[in-house]
């Protein structure tokens, strides 16, 4: 018998260890969140940024899990602003191979500073997956996917194309840990039931 299961990957590593374009800087007492964490207040830092960096402000939500976002929560006791994503101009034209900064462009980095942030939030969630193809033996995984999208973790492109038809129902069984069988396994057991 083969089959494939999900799993949560307690041991995913943090996105903000990767090649990010932004940079979060975030002041909390209790957390060390986000890549750096400023000694001086966040109205100084803000002005010591370059003119022209693309800075979007983070707010926190933390009422028993931690959720962070670009946009402010609805509570307002249990959350507030937490800091800000940022990136130089400086590196934007390096990253882009441009002289000029169009209004264009800056749209385009802010979209990409923003998904950093709901990315680096899903790991903050715990929103970190694996998977299993097992027979005899495990026989193939992979770990690291983060999200709580089947088409946002990227899963599909990582495992064969002949499990493709069964990852919804392994996504939506993630939580209990349930196996789903090959096609094949599935018809010839139900003929003989």
């Amino acid at each position: 018998m083969i089959r494939l299961r999900i799993l949560h990957d307690d041991d995913a590593s943090n996105p903000r260890d990767d090649d990010n374009l932004g940079t979060i800087a975030t002041w909390h007492r209790r957390y060390k969140l986000g890549d750096v964490q400023p000694s001086e207040d966040p109205e100084s830092w803000l002005a010591s940024l370059p003119k022209g960096s693309v800075t979007l402000p983070i707010y926190a939500y933390d009422h028993g899990s931690l959720s962070i976002q670009c946009g402010p929560f609805a509570c307002r006791f249990d959350s507030g602003q937490l800091g800000y994503i940022t990136i130089a101009p400086d590196r934007i034209r390096q990253e882009y191979s441009v002289q000029r900064i169009t209004g264009k462009l800056r749209e385009k980095v802010s979209a990409i500073l923003e998904s950093e942030v709901v990315h680096y939030n899903y790991w903050l969630q715990g929103a970190c997956w694996g998977y299993e193809i097992e027979g005899h033996r495990v026989e193939d995984s992979c770990w690291g996917f983060i999200g709580d999208d089947l088409a946002y973790t990227g899963l599909k492109s990582y495992i064969p194309s002949e499990w493709h038809n069964l990852l919804g129902k392994a996504w939506d069984a993630r939580f209990d840990g349930t196996w789903v069988m090959t096609p094949d396994i599935i018809s010839r057991e139900s003929s003989h039931g």
